[in-house]
């Protein structure tokens, strides 16, 4: 007679109580050991389940089955992973005693897990990496950023370099001519590659396999994967590679699920335009607010994966299964690496979208409405771009938002980088007027509400491709368009509603 693993007195008692259905069917007792089932039925084990279904008790044995999980679930999280541990632990207890040898040291891998992988600390450590990564980053990019752009702006400004030609000089020297947009795009890199250096020494050091066990514990209860959390990470970089990255997710409907959520986390196109909003709003807590932005995200995904489980997707979420590997120096050539192959991804992404996006932004802003002639962008509130805001500036009046805010957000669905740029040229501002134009006309609490669904809605045109190649059908990529503006929409108005109600208006 084998042996049999005996696991703590409640979850004996559950065995034990699915045992006393399973037993009333004497065709089951015949087949098939009951405690073994039993087992099997507190994990959800499909194969099981579809077994008994020719049984005339099915109903009941679901019934007790769901109950006696629920109960111990309640209690002590994940069942599969409990009962997995408890085995794990017969298993220590078993070589413990028949292996002889030296008493193997805990290594420093083994030290660090035990608080990185605790069930307690694990996820505060998590978010408080992230919190450290979001502040290097803002913190650090933020001169060279400027630089960068200061120096194509006086490089446009130089009269040496014009024509003559109204056209020609608005097209290559304008506010967002190929000059100027070149140095927006180019702007942005700084913030954009030390996103993707701090991700890369999380790679290499093996915090990131940590970071998906620590999530998946919750993330399975809320219908998620914990592979989820790498697209979700990474699409804190860009939508893009994150969207490509769910291949790796091997059920349809796990891999759909992180697709359509991926979105909804902040990318650093986003960043460049949240930051400056941020820190032209609300000073030294800038960070803080990005942080907050961040977390929405996160907390919008986690709630939108969970209706979309139920709603939409069924079956259970896939198993997870991860070696951990030991903790690793970063070496400074692959981090360089492994920031430049997802950098260039940018560079692509701006030659082919978003200086194009910038000069349909200049030539629009540039032609008067109904005579369609050039005008120049100094005549902008005549100019077709401003028609365009006002045909839509009707439905974002309850948030405060006049035309040029409208249009920006509009022309961020071919870049998201180009929200800022059109913001400038809208105003008649340049990028270092901007913030205190802004300051002039709008209050934190629009501009926060002009943040969150500027974080929400619409990604930008090549993310909305990558989610059509992955994804297959065009249904999904609809759903995901008219899910994310709606909801944008609703927070931006939740947000302006609380707060005025709140004092902060």
């Amino acid at each position: 007679m084998s042996a049999i693993i005996l696991y703590s007195k409640e979850i004996e008692e559950s065995i034990r109580r699915i045992e006393r259905t399973l037993k009333r069917d004497p065709t089951i007792t015949s087949k098939y050991n009951t405690r073994w089932l039993a087992i099997k039925l507190l994990e959800e084990d499909e194969e099981v389940i579809s077994r008994l279904k020719e049984s005339s008790l099915f109903n009941d044995i679901i019934k007790v089955s769901e109950e006696e999980r629920s109960k111990l679930s309640a209690k002590y999280g994940d069942v599969e992973v409990l009962l997995a541990d408890m085995r794990y632990k017969v298993i220590e207890g078993i070589v413990r005693r028949v292996v002889k040898g030296r008493k193997v040291a805990y290594t420093l891998s083994d030290l660090l897990d035990k608080a990185i992988l605790d069930r307690i600390l694990g996820i505060p450590i998590f978010l408080i990496i992230l919190w450290t990564m979001f502040q290097f980053t803002t913190l650090v990019s933020a001169p060279l950023c400027d630089l960068v752009g200061d120096f194509f702006a006086w490089l446009a400004s130089q009269e040496w370099l014009h024509t003559g030609n109204d056209v020609v000089d608005s097209l290559l020297f304008g506010d967002y001519g190929v000059i100027n947009g070149i140095g927006t795009v180019l702007s942005f890199t700084p913030l954009i590659f030390f996103l993707y250096f701090a991700l890369s020494i999380l790679e290499d050091s093996g915090y990131m396999a940590r970071a998906a066990f620590v999530m998946d514990r919750i993330m399975r209860k809320l219908g998620l994967t914990g592979r989820t959390i790498f697209s979700m990470i990474l699409g804190f970089g860009c939508n893009i590679p994150a969207v490509y990255s769910t291949r790796a997710i091997p059920y349809e409907e796990d891999r759909l699920i992180a697709i359509l959520i991926n979105p909804l986390m902040l990318c650093s196109a986003r960043l460049t335009a949240l930051a400056l909003l941020a820190s032209t709003f609300f000073g030294e807590m800038a960070g803080d607010i990005i942080f907050s932005l961040y977390v929405l995200g996160i907390f919008l995904a986690i709630i939108l994966a969970i209706i979309f489980r139920r709603s939409i997707f069924g079956g259970k979420v896939s198993p997870f299964i991860l070696e951990l590997p030991d903790y690793q120096k970063p070496t400074f050539t692959s981090v360089l690496l492994h920031m430049w192959w997802r950098g260039s991804l940018f560079f692509r992404k701006a030659l082919i979208v978003i200086v194009p996006g910038l000069l349909l932004i200049q030539v629009l802003g540039s032609i008067e409405y109904g005579t369609f002639t050039w005008v120049g962008s100094q005549h902008i509130e005549s100019s077709v771009l401003a028609a365009i805001g006002r045909l839509f500036s009707p439905i974002f009046s309850p948030l405060g938002w006049d035309w040029r805010l409208v249009v920006a957000a509009i022309f961020g669905f071919i870049a998201k980088e180009i929200v800022i740029g059109a913001t400038a040229m809208l105003y008649g501002a340049s990028e270092e007027e901007l913030p205190s134009v802004l300051r002039g006309i709008y209050t934190p609490l629009q501009a926060y509400a002009y943040m969150v669904f500027i974080l929400v809605y619409v990604p930008c045109i090549v993310t909305i491709a990558a989610i059509k190649h992955e994804a297959v059908h065009w249904k999904w990529v609809l759903f995901t368009i008219a899910y994310e503006v709606i909801l944008a929409y609703l927070l931006a108005l939740l947000v302006t509603t609380i707060g005025s109600l709140l004092g902060f208006g």
